[in-house]
């Protein structure tokens, strides 16, 4: 009898699923046309080493989206290589000296949404796939958690659409962090089993897609949906249960559990990536921001007006204007935004609901998610007391507040087609003249806007000095009101008039959902597709497949420059990481950890320019230094010419000039002279002489008796990414110094027998070789990694037991 109502069921909600399939798939449809790719990777053709494959009147498509072409890409790119050829890819040779492959997470070697990444030779091919997949595991997961809290199927269509194409979705859908939030529908629906008595089979499903969050690439996103399912287990205990200690402790326990059973299944990724936090920068420097952080400050209310009108900072594609950069990063502010029908059906909801139903709980977790977004400040007091929060930028959690709104749209649409109830009639008479109120508003601003904007220095002045309207006021008051003229006509045709039909809309179908019945869920999934595909439209470029690292005649010059040794290219010619993809070796770099020793050596060579405080690596300007020379740096490339007093320039024309340096070391040498200390902090005080002269005298840290000197000569090979070959003749023992960047998982061999691996010049590595011929392997594995594949596989076994054991019970 139950597989029968089952079956009934599924064919009920089935039909009512494909809509939002078809919804998110039309999203991507102009990344699926033959000779297109969906990327941002055009940004890179106004690098002056791309240039000559920029067509005439080129404009970038999405300038915002650099990440995705800068890091995630290349990143990717050399992942697949390495699991083709047989190997885990735990490093990166070519970005900062060397740099975790693996533990830098975002990479998602283990994202169980890359797979058609795997399949594809060339990644960037694959990434309309990849972002397919993960839409449609977030619109259907979303979907079936409405079904599951107790929405109809026509509404529970409508929040999977709202998910699977809201705002978080679609502005971070070529990042990591949606391969992480994709499965945060499927957590919380394991947190309403849990929560309500589903037993050890809740608790391996939470585990489980708790896991594949980790496993995603996002940690930050996958810690906020864990802490929000936790919040929702506590919440509707309370509900459920009250005030009785017993069941909130019961549930308390439950989930630490839980978080034991996911720690093991995602360690594959979790202590590699813990292992790179504590070789970078990232933590210490955000914990020190926050120990500056003025907590109680008024939240800005633009992020409020964010919810209703996305567009209020423009969107930076082509043809359209771009107010962003004057104020905010618009992928960050709007991510809760779910359609101005379905903020106004989420209200709805909120109103009339059950005051201890499933659905205003999940309104609760979602709202205190956007206070922290929005910086509410007594969330913010909160952060600055716990450390863990510390790490993690507030407006990463959006993705909370939009599941809710969107599972809160769905009860909202079956609210308005059910019996007016009295708070019902109330709800909609409180959205309807909000709605009323909003499109008077944006039909005042479009008469406006088609009228040339009269007088608009007198009104935006005026705007200027209100704090209640003070919306584009955040700064730059002159760029604005210097270039609002040629904004108008724009701002009228792209944002304000698409408002106003939207409102217009939005009025009548609440005002007319008697009429409507059971039609209305329909009428509103189209609207609300409808605004959803207008707000995402272009966000996620399709441009021609040619256009995606082209190979040009510069970086050829570059690559033979370099031979066997590294580059730099200063004034963003080839952005951090992009090395990566063209299989170049650099020393500059870019992720959000941060590479703390690389970062200490290249300080030697001069101040770095001012940016954000992850991006110093990335930014470095230095092109003359014994520091490039322990490098092995070879080719020094810019679009200028340069004060150079020993670099030999070798092509400049047209903005590219292509220098080598004749005082490069090689990628492995032998000191004459090595001076010991015991500690980093030493090593900083005390190399002072290596700094000047690197090739001759060597600081290495260790407390282990070291010869003085050597004398000796060394060949270097790199048969794969994380394996570095070195054929050794010393006419007396010594060290031999690699230059690549030092991490605690290099190992090495002497002659087939084990060895440490030292510290050397604040960033290098350094082994100890005897006289005479040998041959030297360094491999790099992190640390932890044999404990992280038995937790991994402890994990699965505990996972498997538990669901078996659940099956066999209900067999029974």
């Amino acid at each position: 009898m139950n597989a029968v109502r089952t079956v009934a069921a599924l064919r009920t909600a089935v039909p009512w699923a494909v809509p939002v399939l078809l919804v998110t798939a039309a999203l991507l449809a102009p990344g699926l046309r033959p000779g297109y790719v969906l990327s941002s990777a055009d940004t890179l053709l106004d690098s002056y080493l791309l240039a000559e494959a920029k067509p005439t009147g080129f404009v970038p498509s999405n300038p915002l989206l650099g990440d995705a072409t800068f890091q995630f890409i290349p990143w990717r790119r050399l992942v697949s290589a390495e699991l083709r050829a047989g190997r885990l890819p735990f490093w990166n040779p070519h970005a900062s000296a060397g740099a975790p492959l693996l533990g830098n997470s975002q990479s998602g070697v283990f994202d169980p949404l890359a797979l058609p990444y795997l399949l594809a030779r060339e990644p960037s091919r694959a990434t309309v796939w990849v972002a397919l997949l993960r839409l449609w595991v977030a619109g259907l997961g979303a979907f079936l958690l409405a079904r599951r809290l107790g929405a109809s199927p026509p509404a529970a269509m409508i929040a999977g659409i709202v998910y699977g194409t809201g705002g978080f979705t679609v502005v971070w859908l070529l990042y990591p962090h949606v391969s992480s939030s994709a499965w945060f529908p499927w957590i919380m629906l394991a947190a309403e089993s849990l929560a309500t008595g589903g037993g050890t089979r809740a608790a391996a499903g939470l585990a489980a897609s708790l896991a594949a969050a980790a496993l995603g690439g996002h940690p930050e996103v996958a810690f906020l949906a864990a802490l929000a399912a936790s919040l929702y287990v506590v919440v509707r205990r309370l509900q459920r249960e009250g005030w009785r200690w017993r069941p909130v402790v019961a549930g308390v326990a439950a989930l630490l559990g839980v978080g034991a059973l996911t720690f093991a299944l995602a360690a594959v990724q979790v202590l590699p990536l813990l292992e790179t936090i504590g070789q970078g920068g990232l933590a210490g420097a955000r914990k020190a921001f926050w120990e500056s952080y003025p907590v109680w400050i008024v939240p800005r209310l633009e992020r409020a007006v964010l919810q209703v009108f996305p567009f209020l900072f423009g969107r930076p594609m082509a043809g359209e204007i771009d107010l962003s950069g004057l104020y905010t990063n618009f992928c960050e502010q709007s991510g809760a935004y779910a359609s101005l029908l379905g903020l106004a059906l989420a209200i709805v909801a909120l109103a009339a609901g059950p005051r201890r139903s499933a659905a205003r709980a999940l309104g609760v977790v979602g709202l205190l998610a956007w206070l922290h977004a929005i910086h509410f400040a007594p969330l913010l007091a909160l952060v600055k007391y716990l450390p863990v929060l510390q790490i993690t930028p507030q407006e990463r959690g959006m993705f909370v507040p939009l599941l809710a709104l969107a599972v809160l749209a769905a009860f909202g649409v079956d609210a308005l087609a059910g019996a007016p109830t009295r708070s019902v009639r109330r709800a909609t008479g409180a959205v309807v003249a909000g709605l009323a109120l909003l499109a008077l508003v944006a039909a005042v601003n479009l008469a406006w806007l088609v009228a040339g904007a009269p007088r608009f220095r007198e009104v935006l002045q005026f705007l200027g000095r209100s704090r209640l309207l003070a919306l584009w006021f955040t700064g730059h008051h002159e760029q604005l009101l210097e270039g609002f003229g040629a904004m108008a006509p724009v701002l009228a045709g792209h944002y304000v008039a698409p408002f106003l039909v939207t409102a217009i809309a939005s009025l009548v179908l609440v005002l007319g959902a008697r009429r409507l019945g059971r039609a209305i869920p329909v009428v509103a999934a189209a609207l609300i597709a409808v605004d959803l595909l207008h707000f995402g439209a272009g966000y996620n470029p399709a441009i021609p497949a040619e256009r995606v690292y082209p190979s040009t005649g510069r970086l050829e010059r570059l690559r033979q420059s370099a031979a066997d040794g590294r580059i730099v290219v200063l004034d963003w010619g080839l952005p951090a990481n992009v090395a990566t993809h063209y299989g170049l070796d650099d020393i500059m770099g870019y992720d959000a950890i941060g590479r703390a020793r690389v970062e200490q050596l290249l300080r030697h060579a001069g101040p770095f320019p001012p940016g954000p405080m992850h991006w110093p690596v990335a930014l470095f300007d230095r092109f003359e230094s014994p520091v490039l020379d322990v490098l092995s740096v070879q080719a020094v490339a810019s679009v200028r010419p340069l004060p150079v007093s020993y670099l030999r320039l070798v092509h400049g024309d047209n903005g590219f000039y292509l220098y080598e340096n004749p005082r490069a070391l090689p990628r492995a040498f032998v000191p004459q002279r090595v001076i010991v200390v015991p500690d980093l902090e030493a090593a900083e005080r005390d190399g002072g002489e290596a700094a000047r002269d690197p090739g001759a005298v060597a600081v290495v840290e260790t407390t282990t008796a070291l010869p003085s000197g050597g004398a000796g000569r060394v060949t270097w090979r790199r048969p794969a990414p994380g394996r570095i070959e070195l054929d050794v003749a010393m006419e007396r023992a010594g060290i031999v110094v690699v230059s690549e960047a030092f991490d605690p998982g290099w190992r090495a061999w002497l002659d087939d027998s084990p060895g440490p691996v030292y510290p050397a010049d604040l960033a290098l590595m350094a082994v100890a070789v005897p006289g005479g011929e040998h041959r030297v392997v360094l491999t790099y594995r992190p640390r932890s990694w044999p404990l992280a594949v038995l937790l991994s596989a402890l994990g699965l076994i505990v996972l498997v037991a538990l669901l078996v054991q659940r099956r066999a019970q209900n067999t029974t």
